[in-house]
């Protein structure tokens, strides 16, 4: 027997010299040049491609063609494996390189089907063809890296070569990016199935806001279908999470022009999923300024920024979370569906899913009037109405429109062609003007339908009775207090009954408030500290609801030590702290105990959830919530006796895994963060994609919202912030900003993890728009010519 251990283990050395010799052939032969001349038939003109000493690429260009084809050129040279990558999770492709494994995935893409809904307005010539050329151009200039160039270490490893790009590649990756917008898949069949179990009462508590419906719809939904689902999109890609963002006014700073801030929280990967990039659409007449520029931050597959700013106007981004999608249940019978009392055909068109090493598998997607039918991935038949695939939704030329906006006027305009994903745009300008605008549709249900469970497909009563008209959505210009914050919560003064959704908890926002009501006169500067800060207002009010509870008993030492360090807790989540560790400890503990009611499935898709918090913050405030009562006693246990028994388990639990000395027990030994790669799933290959753990500040709720999502990993964080940008309209020539790794996602590029130190410690670098400054720190510099100029 132990011959075949000897075996194994030289087996498992073999492997591994063998992956670590062609990772380090492929990575050194794949390194990407970012000097030299590029010489192509496709270019008009001489465009020049100039790195700063960060990496960052300034593109100087006198044709929008050549413009977005030397984009095309410079992001496929740092990160073609992750736009290859999330191209194919949009489009359901991912089995053709990863296999059978990913076939759920692949499946839950094709049936929502936004890469062909799109694809067919693009047949139809239905979307903005300036917009649609300067895609064609990005695209051509990513085709021809991939037909001339060096291919990354990524596909040599798994084998394949990527096939070339098209426009409806981007569509399918936004509409991934939707999705992971909306919680609808988590939360509804879930409210859904807990208000038979539990009872309405109970489940009005868990929800994000109580309900009004007294409706109850069958559900017999397999929650680990789901599970599964999520599962592998969270190995595979970043999902988008949340986000903080404010824009201060003149009366609010010493320079008396708009500062914007902005610092969107999306998952944690190897590469980040921003792209930073600057670019210049030069007039032909020297003398005259350009005639485009933005500096700004590419999602995959974009060459729009989503996030940017010039000299005269720039904006950040948050997540609406304005519920757009809802789940229908339908009854089918022999291929169509009823409706109020009639039945109809089902629409439905077949999806080859080639599996590599498999099988291939053809889909069948069928649609009732609601959207795509899910029983593929959810077991039964429950159809999706998201106002992604609403014929009115242009999210694309959104964000073309924002880029190209010439006044504060077009630009809300702008925002009004995107239905879906939904989003908060804040804006300022060199004109002194802050704004906010709501990027994506409000879908107006009737008064006695909750948004947050599974409505009847069978009857018109749960239908949708219109869209809020563009004049009625909330927006706000220049507030007299000169302030505007947004971090996921509930937007001020809006309709609850109107206006429905999935926010997060007050937190961030009313910290954010809190720490800029301190003073009239800010800098980019001195916003570094609040964009950075780990203090969080409401979790001291927490803290004292519990500590109050706790106080009339008696505990043994470290249990005392404990509370009496949770009461010095200075509401600040650093890797040094104690008081933070058991606080974020004992709410979870809580969070988790007290719903011991449900099945550990269930509760594993309520912890990612931010309805979980909202939950807490009524619960603890609570005495007479139901469930503090423990199923596994035979007593009925009051709030007090339970936080008691979760307080000990608590203490318990850091005991094993911190060791017995409580002023040890510091928040970044359970605070880590992990860059994952999308090949790091892949049993030793983590150990050269993956770049961590690291001890980071930050926490659940926090400003500097470095956290955890769900329950799976402890207290890891696995999102956070995906950038952080400070603006000042006063000097836009240098602004602040910092990405979580390097704009490359090349491991022998010196911008792989360059930003990496800095944004951990909380540093930033400059964001340089004057010409004069790029070439002062010009580090590469990229020419492209045209061919007949060597006629």
């Amino acid at each position: 027997m132990k011959y075949f251990k000897y075996i194994g283990a030289l087996f498992f050395i073999f492997f591994i010299s063998l992956i670590s010799w062609k990772y380090y052939q492929g990575v050194y032969a794949s390194r990407p040049d970012y000097d030299g001349v590029v010489v192509s038939k496709v270019l008009n003109f001489p465009t020049r491609v100039v790195r700063d000493s960060e990496g960052i690429p300034h593109i100087y260009a006198k044709s929008n063609h050549d413009l977005y084809f030397a984009l095309g050129q410079t992001v496929a040279s740092d990160r073609l494996f992750q736009m290859d990558i999330v191209r194919r999770v949009g489009a359901g492709r991912l089995s053709e390189i990863l296999g059978k494994k990913t076939l759920k995935v692949d499946k839950l893409f094709r049936t929502l089907g936004s890469r062909y809904f799109f694809e067919e307005k693009l047949k139809a010539q239905k979307l903005n063809p300036e917009m649609v050329e300067a895609m064609k151009s990005f695209f051509e200039g990513v085709n021809q890296f991939i037909k001339e160039d060096k291919l990354p270490l990524e596909f040599q490893i798994l084998g394949y070569k990527p096939q070339p790009f098209s426009v409806a590649d981007a569509y399918g990756f936004v509409g991934y990016m939707a999705y992971g917008f909306s919680v609808a898949f988590q939360q509804d069949p879930l409210f859904t199935k807990w208000e038979k179990t539990l009872g309405k009462e109970i489940v009005d508590q868990l929800r994000v806001e109580p309900s009004k419906s007294e409706k109850i719809v069958s559900l017999n939904l397999d929650s680990k279908v789901y599970e599964k689902v999520a599962t592998i999109i969270e190995d595979y890609f970043a999902p988008f999470e949340g986000s903080n963002a404010w824009v201060l006014g003149p009366r609010k700073t010493k320079f008396n022009n708009a500062i914007l801030a902005s610092d969107p929280h999306i998952s944690f990967s190897n590469p980040g999923i921003w792209y930073e990039a600057h670019l210049v659409l030069e007039s032909h007449n020297k003398d005259e300024s350009p005639l485009y520029e933005m500096y700004g931050h590419f999602l995959p597959l974009l060459p729009f920024p989503a996030l940017g700013h010039n000299h005269h106007y720039g904006w950040g981004l948050t997540m609406s979370y304005i519920d757009d999608m809802d789940l229908y249940k339908e009854e089918i019978k022999d291929n169509r569906y009823l409706y109020d009392g009639k039945w109809f055909d089902l629409k439905s068109r077949e999806e080859l899913i080639r599996v590599r090493a498999g099988k291939d598998v053809v889909l069948s997607v069928k649609e009732t009037r609601n959207g795509p039918l899910l029983n593929e991935v959810l077991g039964e038949n429950l159809s999706l109405k998201w106002l992604f695939l609403n014929d009115v939704n242009r999210p694309v030329e959104a964000f073309y429109r924002m880029n190209h906006a010439k006044n504060m006027e077009e630009f809300q305009k702008a925002t009004d062609f995107g239905a879906s994903p939904g989003l908060n745009v804040l804006y300022g300008d060199s004109f002194g003007n802050i704004a906010h605008f709501l990027f994506g549709q409000i879908p107006l249900r009737k008064k006695n339908l909750q948004n947050d469970f599974v409505f009847d497909g069978t009857s018109s009563q749960d239908d949708y009775i219109g869209l809020l008209d563009f004049d009625q959505k909330p927006f706000t210009i220049n507030p007299k207090s000169g302030v505007i914050v947004s971090a996921n919560n509930r937007i001020a003064n809006t309709d609850r009954e109107r206006i429905r959704g999935w926010w997060q908890v007050n937190n961030r926002h009313d910290t954010i408030s809190h720490l800029l009501d301190q003073r009239d006169d800010w800098t980019i500067e001195s916003l570094r500290q609040v964009q950075t800060s780990t203090f969080d207002l409401l979790s001291l009010k927490d803290r004292d609801e519990l500590i109050e509870a706790l106080s009339v008993f008696k505990f043994q030492e470290n249990e005392g030590l404990a509370l009496k360090l949770l009461k010095k807790w200075d509401g600040k989540s650093e890797v040094d702290s104690v008081g933070a560790t058991i606080f974020h400890q004992f709410a979870m503990d809580i969070n988790e105990m007290i719903l011991d009611e449900v099945s550990k499935e269930d509760y594993i898709t309520y912890c990612k959830t931010q309805a979980q918090w909202h939950f807490f913050q009524r619960v603890i405030r609570n005495e007479k919530f139901p469930l503090w009562d423990f199923k596994d006693t035979k007593e009925v246990e009051t709030r007090t006796f339970a936080l008691k028994r979760i307080f000990k388990k608590s203490i318990s639990k850091l005991e094993r895994e911190l060791g017995r000395d409580v002023s040890s027990w510091h928040w970044g030994q359970l605070h880590k963060l992990t860059y994952p790669h999308p090949l790091g799933v892949i049993g030793p290959l983590k150990y050269l994609f993956n770049i961590g753990p690291v001890a980071i500040n930050g926490g659940m709720n926090s400003i500097n919202h470095n956290r955890r999502v769900g329950c799976k990993t402890e207290h890891n964080p696995t999102s956070g912030p995906s950038t952080r940008r400070l603006i000042d309209f006063s000097n836009s020539n240098k602004s602040f900003g910092i990405l979580p790794l390097g704009v490359s996602g090349h491991p022998k590029s010196p911008y792989y993890e360059n930003q990496k130190d800095r944004f951990i410690e909380g540093s930033y670098r400059f964001q340089l728009l004057s010409k004069e400054l790029i070439e002062k720190n010009k580090a590469h510099e990229k020419m492209y010519l045209p061919a007949q100029a060597l006629d």
